[in-house]
């Protein structure tokens, strides 16, 4: 693929055109790593801190896939792998339009540790993943007519879930499930007293506990909820690949693709959840907008947000600062 016939062309000539705030030295930055590229095959890696080696694992598996398919320049790829971003590197998400900051595919595309089903079973792409997740999907009008979220504990999580059932004081259009410990392992739930003052009355709602439930929960219901929870905002690249209306609560950061997703188009964009039950009758009314989102969607994932497009992406990228 040459660059003027990529999805993700803009951003990528935007990260061009400011290459020279790039730090190219074999410097890797506090909770980072460095990967080196010689000679098209990964010469060596090197860290700064021991945290976060599992995503070290799964970008080097990223930069393997894009070796096999393309030729790389010798270079120094510089990555941070905290949630925070950091300017002259490599980041899985950036401030908006922050043009010292650069951005690689999430490390999530590649051995992610959601689990889908019952079986756990890992996957080693995206392509994998979305295609399993597809099988326990249904169709639009087969499901709930209500919005769904699920998640981990966490202090922010307490005061989004008093904002969910302040909406559902009006009626009853939230479905949401707070997993007491950690949502992306099963078998390593913590030891959390659901009886504390700040979790309590959300227990008592029936919308926290330890019961952990899987991804697929997410094929049962019409509308699902795309909340950044901080900065990260990287769910929706599981979301569009279901048969349903995605309602995506605004950042103010981004990754290499979220640019693409467009408001009324590929999701139905918020910045305030006073404004979220309107929305939701406004398209409960609106066949035509729900049906056009759901076909968009579709063509997306098979067009644009492929794991190929995303090695592409990568190539493109590299070659082009280096």
């Amino acid at each position: 693929m040459i660059l003027k016939d990529s999805p993700f062309k803009d951003i990528i000539e935007s990260q061009i055109k400011n290459k020279s705030k790039l730090n190219t030295k074999n410097s890797p930055p506090e909770n980072g790593f460095t990967i080196s590229i010689l000679n098209n095959s990964i010469k060596h890696t090197s860290c700064n801190g021991i945290t976060h080696q599992r995503r070290k694992k799964q970008i080097i598996h990223l930069i393997r896939d894009v070796l096999k398919k393309h030729k790389i320049k010798n270079c120094h790829i510089n990555i941070n792998a905290d949630k925070i971003p950091k300017n002259n590197c490599f980041n899985f998400y950036r401030e908006k339009d922050n043009t010292s900051q650069f951005l690689l595919p999430n490390f999530r595309f590649n051995y992610d540790e959601i689990l889908i089903d019952e079986s756990e079973k890992r996957f080693n792409t995206y392509a994998e993943q979305s295609a399993y997740l597809k099988k326990f999907d249904k169709p639009f009008e087969d499901k709930l007519s209500m919005i769904y979220f699920n998640c981990h504990s966490g202090t922010y999580k307490i005061k989004l879930f008093k904002k969910f059932m302040q909406i559902n004081k009006k009626k009853n259009i939230i479905k949401a499930h707070m997993c007491i410990g950690d949502s992306h392992k099963k078998n390593n739930i913590l030891s959390i007293d659901p009886s504390l003052n700040k979790i309590k009355y959300i227990v008592k709602k029936n919308m926290a506990g330890f019961e952990y439930k899987y991804f697929k929960e997410h094929c049962n219901y019409k509308y699902l909820l795309n909340e950044s929870c901080f900065i990260k905002n990287d769910k929706i690249r599981l979301l569009l690949n279901l048969d349903c209306i995605i309602f995506s609560r605004i950042s103010n950061y981004e990754n290499f693709y979220t640019y693409t997703l467009k408001d009324n188009e590929n999701h139905i964009t918020f910045t305030n959840y006073k404004d979220l039950y309107s929305l939701f009758k406004k398209i409960e009314n609106d066949q035509d907008l729900k049906n056009k989102i759901i076909q968009n969607n579709k063509e997306y994932c098979e067009n644009i947000l492929t794991y190929e497009n995303i090695l592409d992406y990568t190539a493109l990228l590299l070659n082009n600062l280096f």
